[in-house]
């Protein structure tokens, strides 16, 4: 008998996982517990469990950074073989952690590999959100420890926000899953940045951040923040201004609109 189905069995995923992590912990019974992790993600896998069922099943309340971890490894695993569409992992961990709370699990963390997969997820989200630095700080900072991670992470967006700055990348779009959309309009656009033609550059950057989310598993991007940091927010207004009267994109620029 193999022990994983036998404590599945017994104690359910939920218990089986916290007993794992626990195991872990203690150095008699660390190698064991990685060995019944790596099983019980793949009996996750088998049993055709996805991101979001992983997830309702875990307990994050007991080690809640190595429960995290484990997801993200199960959420890798899974879209070894799963169209990535568009998941967006910060959306799933913000239905359980807030974004401060996330904060202050990366400032607590000794160990900043332990953190890495965390730390670009939160960046992503800050990076999303279009807030000012004085605005993160006044809703993450709390006057210690989290204040040094605060910073560190609006720099990060900062260097973040300058590599959007150089998008995008014609070559990366041409090998994505989206090549059939590349119409020789598209191209041009995202090659030249014609302004006379704003409704077919929105529908350009749609495309291509679409694409740039199926292809990057942490760097999930929202089209509205992509554009604002490529070309600022007041030439963003008048491009969806002028592409409001394209008949062809009109209604997505409307929801731009209502997005900025």
């Amino acid at each position: 008998m193999k022990l994983l189905p036998a404590l599945t069995a017994r104690f359910g995923d939920r218990d089986t996982s916290i007993m794992i992590l626990a195991a872990k912990m203690h150095p008699e019974t660390a190698k064991v517990a990685e060995l019944l992790e790596i099983e019980q993600i793949e009996h996750w896998i088998k049993a055709g469990k996805n991101p979001d069922q992983v997830f309702e099943l875990m307990d994050f309340d007991f080690q809640s950074l190595s429960s995290i971890n484990k997801w993200f490894c199960f959420v890798d695993k899974y879209f070894l073989s799963h169209e990535r569409l568009s998941f967006n992992p910060i959306l799933t961990l913000e239905k359980r952690f807030s974004i401060s709370e996330l904060v202050r699990m990366i400032a607590k963390e000794r160990n900043p590999n332990n953190v890495e997969g965390l730390k670009e997820l939160v960046i992503h989200s800050l990076f999303n959100s279009m807030q000012s630095n004085l605005c993160v700080l006044g809703q993450l900072s709390d006057g210690g420890q989290n204040n040094v991670i605060v910073n560190s992470l609006l720099n990060s967006r900062k260097q973040f926000s300058e590599n959007i700055k150089k998008l995008p990348d014609i070559t990366m779009l041409e090998n994505s899953l989206d090549s059939e959309l590349l119409t020789s309009d598209i191209m041009y656009q995202l090659k030249f940045k014609d302004r006379a033609h704003d409704g077919l550059l929105l529908n350009a950057y749609d495309v291509y951040v679409s694409a740039y989310n199926k292809q990057s598993p942490a760097a999930h991007f929202t089209l509205l923040a992509v554009l604002i940091t490529r070309f600022g927010s007041n030439e963003v207004l008048k491009m969806i201004y002028s592409a409001k009267s394209d008949l062809v994109v009109m209604k997505f620029a409307k929801h731009l609109e209502d997005d900025q």
